[in-house]
């Protein structure tokens, strides 16, 4: 039953490998490999860079990586980007000392307008718990790691954690049973009238979030489970499960980097590692240094990163491949573009979800 389950998938990667080495004859893994080849069109993820990640991923076993050490090492890599990224927020740093005071944080409270107003009173409630638990040594005021506790996109300090899970538990748990269902779980507190859990576009990719929290399978997603989500570890936990289901050939629930090297034009066509692929970024910037640059979509806007991104995936113009460090990008039209290109490549991904399941975006909604 094994054999039959990963046997499709491990056809259809060796038929792209094929492909990759009609291309490119060093590009199969044999000896003499440039290691600096491109594994596919989607990505510039190459031999040595795919070495690098596994070896940093690796800790017990260099021949082998497991499913745990690979989430632990995505896990440790965003909690030290979330620090590096975090500082004092310029419109509530009113004094731009680079330190949070409790006062700051009221003043800043006071300014926001949310509609119903039961609802600003939680979310005024959760920033000030938050801050305290946050204010690790309790002086009233945030600097140093403490505001990363505070301002990480995704919470990894427990006590800020606890408190986060507890106000979005507690709205969303309708019939006060300390459990929600999956309905429960996607259920829109703020507008309730636009509420569908039976939406066709997002039931698949719900459901693929909701089975990937309820770790002991009940059906429910318990408050302990629930902190997966606000953590945004839920989906890291996804992108593994994702790229173990293509590239783990023999069923031993581990991947050597062969493994992973041919399987990777297939973890690139079915976007599988999408979610991931700044954690990756960032760990080939800090070991290869700035002058390896991969195509980094993260500064651009509107009708230039559609005109981008269709560089990167078809290869037209390689020369303006990157973009300038200057223009934003925005983050619905990151959306946007990514939901066009599956779409485009909807054969591809239909075949690999026949183990991976539905796509899930890495994150959660900051209130």
């Amino acid at each position: 039953m094994a054999i039959l389950q990963w046997l499709p998938n491990l056809l259809l990667v060796l038929a792209m490998s094929s492909e990759d080495a009609a291309v490119n004859p060093m590009a199969t893994g044999a000896e003499g490999e440039d290691l600096d080849y491109p594994m596919s069109e989607i990505s510039d993820m190459t031999p040595r860079d795919l070495q690098i990640l596994f070896d940093e991923a690796s800790t017990n076993n260099r021949t082998e990586l497991t499913k745990a050490e690979f989430l632990a090492f995505l896990l440790k890599t965003e909690i030290d980007m979330n620090k590096e990224e975090s500082g004092a927020p310029p419109f509530t740093d009113l004094d731009s000392d680079g330190v949070i005071t409790e006062d700051e944080i009221l003043k800043e409270l006071k300014t926001w307008t949310v509609e119903p107003k039961e609802e600003l009173k939680r979310i005024r409630k959760l920033e000030q718990d938050k801050f305290r638990a946050a204010d690790e040594n309790g002086d009233k005021k945030l600097s140093g790691d403490e505001l990363a506790f505070m301002y990480s996109p995704h919470p990894f300090h427990e006590g800020v954690l606890n408190v986060l899970t507890k106000s979005e538990f507690s709205i969303r748990d309708l019939n006060k049973d300390g459990k929600l269902t999956e309905e429960e779980l996607w259920y829109d507190h703020i507008r309730p009238e636009d509420h569908d859990p039976h939406d066709g576009e997002e039931a698949a990719e719900r459901s693929s979030v909701f089975k990937g929290l309820d770790d002991d399978g009940d059906s429910f997603i318990s408050f302990t489970e629930m902190k997966d989500w606000e953590s945004g570890e839920v989906y890291l936990k996804i992108a593994v499960d994702k790229i173990f289901d293509l590239c783990d050939a023999d069923g031993n629930q581990k991947a050597s980097y062969q493994e992973l090297r041919v399987a990777w034009p297939m973890i690139d066509e079915t976007g599988v590692a999408l979610n991931i692929a700044g954690i990756f970024e960032s760990v080939l910037l800090k070991v290869k240094g700035p002058q390896d640059k991969g195509l980094d979509l993260s500064h651009m806007e509107g009708d230039q990163l559609e005109d981008e991104y269709a560089v990167g995936v078809h290869g037209d113009n390689q020369d303006d491949l990157y973009p300038s460090e200057d223009e934003p990008i925005d983050d619905e039209d990151a959306e946007v573009l990514q939901d066009e290109y599956m779409d485009e490549h909807e054969d591809a991904v239909m075949a690999a979800e026949v183990n991976a399941g539905g796509e899930s975006d890495h994150g959660f909604e900051d209130l």
